[in-house]
């Protein structure tokens, strides 16, 4: 969906998973990892596990509804711990995001156009940032690993200090650490987390289809809707000087 007036975005925020990450190919494998971690290869206590992160174990994909699509990890080693029986959830927490850290890494999973699209926006002089919901650090080794990290002016996760989305506080912090005004930023994700954090923080809503959702369940929330990035990058040609 492109509007026909110009726009002026002088910076992108970009989620991460679902939208320059493929979520199943990469985080199917790490939560597979991690279930068979925390139950010590119990079938019995993986499948639980599974089940209860809405997650198909044998296919290694996320169900719609999954905790894990669209909350914190925080929120999801929570649910772990309480079936655990586990009352240092600090502890565990720890020990699941050094897990994520690692096998994050093993299994990043681009899109093809994940790197052209952060190139062309450098090509242009248009900073670059990344808000998830995920953690920095898995974040930060992830893109690394890439060979992005250093064209990412802004990189947090839920455990920056910034809070984690709906809230739009990663968001007002990238624009503050740019001193640019957000209406001039473009937010761009695959979930309505994504656009309702944007929409709370003034930028511009840029959805992608390459996610969770549909184009259906997307287009009423965005002020711009595509499926892919590669369709994105036609609107910063569009950029007024």
């Amino acid at each position: 969906m492109l509007k026909g007036k110009k726009v002026k975005i002088r910076a992108v925020l970009f989620d991460r998973d679902g939208t320059l990450t493929h979520f199943d190919k990469t985080w199917g494998p790490v939560v597979s990892k991690i279930l068979e971690d925390i139950s010590g290869e119990q079938d019995e206590l993986l499948r639980r596990f599974a089940h209860l992160s809405g997650f198909d174990y044998d296919n290694k994909k996320f169900l719609d509804g999954s905790i894990i699509l669209t909350h914190s990890t925080k929120d999801y080693c929570a649910l772990w711990a309480d079936e655990l029986g586990i009352t240092d959830k600090e502890e565990f927490l720890a020990r699941i995001e050094a897990l994520i850290a690692d096998y994050a890494v093993e299994y990043v999973s681009p899109f093809p156009d994940t790197e052209d699209i952060i190139k062309l926006c450098r090509k242009n002089g248009i900073p670059v940032g990344m808000a998830t919901n995920g953690t920095e650090l898995s974040a930060h080794k992830q893109m690394q690993h890439l060979g992005l990290r250093d064209d990412f002016d802004f990189l947090a996760g839920y455990d920056s200090g910034f809070g984690g989305k709906p809230a739009p506080g990663q968001l007002l912090a990238f624009a503050e650490q740019l001193k640019i005004p957000v209406n001039e930023i473009a937010m761009v994700g695959d979930s309505l987390h994504d656009m309702h954090a944007a929409k709370e923080a003034g930028m511009i809503r840029v959805a992608l289809t390459t996610g969770a959702l549909s184009a259906e369940e997307l287009k009423g929330e965005c002020d711009y809707l595509f499926n892919s990035l590669t369709e994105f990058s036609k609107l910063l040609e569009r950029v007024d000087a």
